[in-house]
């Protein structure tokens, strides 16, 4: 191959990944998750701050499938209104967004403990999707899942930036993402 050669196919390369890689953001209504959620008006910390990468896929005028590649497993630990939460997220998440509410949620887990009312789910559970609504004069989230919906948290209870995630913390099990009791393994 000559020189004139090989530089038309690496400027042709270039530019083919600049465009494949700019596409996947394209149909994102903004350029950070933070500023995405904000966008269809969830709570901004939803997801964690490991992202190594994302993308959009328009589902219809209002909603958009996004996808998120984490930098690998990871857990976050906090406690928002006396409920304890220890959310366990997959490498690769998804979700269905649309205008106050998340579906087909992929990839996250959560342990719920704490302060919570008897006709809310307590223990493992995956998460499916939220939804906003309000009350009064507060604006409320409340997840789903396999087994039913979280206590509503209110919007303020939420930090503005997305949380760190801690990879593969010593008590998870990395395969199944579960948390993990040195007491049952002895």
């Amino acid at each position: 191959m000559s020189p004139k050669t090989a530089t038309i196919s690496l400027a042709l390369l270039t530019l083919t990944l600049t465009l494949t890689l700019s596409s996947a953001h394209t149909k994102c209504p903004a350029s950070s998750i933070t500023e995405i959620l904000k966008h269809y008006d969830l709570p901004p910390s939803i997801f964690p701050s490991n992202v190594q990468s994302f993308s959009c896929d328009l589902i219809s005028k209002n909603s958009i499938r996004l996808s998120i590649s984490l930098t690998g497993d990871c857990v976050v630990t906090r406690e928002l209104i006396g409920v304890k939460n220890v959310v366990m997220c997959k490498q690769e998440i998804s979700a269905t967004l649309s205008y106050r509410e998340l579906a087909d949620v992929e990839g996250v887990t959560v342990d719920l403990s704490g302060n919570i009312p008897p006709w809310t789910p307590k223990g493992l559970m995956t998460i499916t999707g939220g939804k906003v609504y309000d009350f009064v004069v507060f604006k409320l989230f409340q997840f789903t899942s396999d087994r039913g919906d979280s206590p509503p948290f209110p919007f303020i209870a939420f930090p503005n930036e997305a949380p760190n995630c801690d990879p593969k913390p010593a008590f998870v099990l990395s395969a199944r993402l579960l948390p993990f009791n040195p007491l049952l393994v002895a």
